[in-house]
């Protein structure tokens, strides 16, 4: 963890209390933390900050707040077909630490159907992969919200991309607003079909090429949310 998340129910003001067993195994074992020691802090869809811990014991961490800090939120939105949950795993909890605020799950033309009956897609789970890419993030604060359904949904972002490997341009050839939602569609193991192709570019998404070879679904994400990145910051 580069922060510890901490949510609305652990604050009282500037006063943090901290209950979790696995945070307070990870204050203790893995940072080493004592009475006195600063702590990096995400208040989790509120701010960044960093807290000094008061007291410390196996039960429970009582952390005061010292200083809020600025945070940062991304444009990224994704909408990833349903693949092997081991994958789906990785897509949600890095895509979580690259920046995605939206994600949008569904069963294309080539998934599997009983992949969305995964457990991974029970609450709990889905949030305990989000809050560990969160996590990992030393500048973002906001949760990602997500959606699971048999079917895509109509998007009405302006700024809609789908992945493509006939695609003949690259995320360089476009003019891309980065104040705005951007919406990113990447396919299954198996790929888009020729119809699902058809379909994004009649309902105004662009095709974009991220390389020329043919990759997992999982580095396929990273690569792209990477590139888009790369040129938010280079602008």
């Amino acid at each position: 963890m580069n922060r510890i998340l901490i949510f609305d129910h652990d604050i009282n003001q500037k006063n943090i209390v901290v209950k979790d067993s696995q945070v307070i195994e990870h204050i203790h074992y893995v940072l080493k933390a004592k009475k006195g020691d600063s702590l990096s802090l995400c208040l989790v869809n509120q701010t960044l900050a960093t807290g000094i811990i008061r007291t410390i014991d196996e039960k429970q961490v009582k952390i005061v707040i010292i200083r809020f800090e600025d945070g940062l939120t991304l444009p990224y939105k994704l909408e990833v077909a349903a693949s092997r949950p081991p994958t789906m795993k990785k897509v949600l909890e890095h895509g979580t630490s690259l920046g995605v605020s939206h994600f949008s799950i569904f069963k294309a033309e080539l998934s599997d159907k009983s992949y969305l009956q995964s457990h991974i897609y029970k609450t709990n789970e889905m949030e305990q992969f989000l809050s560990l890419g969160l996590a990992q993030s030393k500048s973002l604060y906001q949760l990602p919200t997500y959606e699971v359904a048999l079917e895509r949904k109509e998007n009405d972002c302006t700024q809609k991309y789908f992945l493509s490997l006939t695609a003949k341009k690259t995320f360089a050839h476009e003019q891309i607003d980065f104040s705005k939602s951007i919406t990113l569609a990447i396919g299954p193991e198996r790929g888009w079909t020729t119809w699902e192709e058809e379909y994004y570019l009649s309902m105004g998404y662009r095709p974009i090429l991220i390389g020329e070879t043919t990759l997992r679904v999982e580095i396929a994400t990273f690569a792209a949310l990477g590139q888009l990145e790369m040129l938010r910051l280079s602008r």
